[in-house]
């Protein structure tokens, strides 16, 4: 398998052991089988572009954390003719 260590280091590696289990899982123990080499990011290899409605409740906030996880490049606001009103207006 291949580890990553989040900084841009990749190694492939055994699993050698596991430890504990149960409803949480277990601690996998790994051994590199290479050299460590760097990886340098490129960025995401897909466009998410996400457009929604009004959000009620801290949805909105929610929406742009999920949104950010999934490297969206956009995230728009869609105001259409049925949408509720925004920002406390009555039109």
């Amino acid at each position: 398998l291949e580890v990553c260590d989040g900084a841009g280091g990749l190694v492939v590696a055994e699993l050698v052991g596991v430890e504990g289990s149960g409803r949480d899982g277990g601690v996998a123990a790994v051994a590199a089988v290479g050299e460590v080499r760097r990886v340098p990011f490129a960025g995401p290899k897909w466009d998410v572009a996400v457009a929604c409605g009004s959000l009620k409740g801290g949805r909105a906030d929610w929406l742009v954390e999920k949104c950010s996880e999934l490297g969206a490049s956009s995230l728009v606001p869609l105001l259409t003719e049925r949408s509720g009103s925004v920002g406390g207006s009555s039109s």
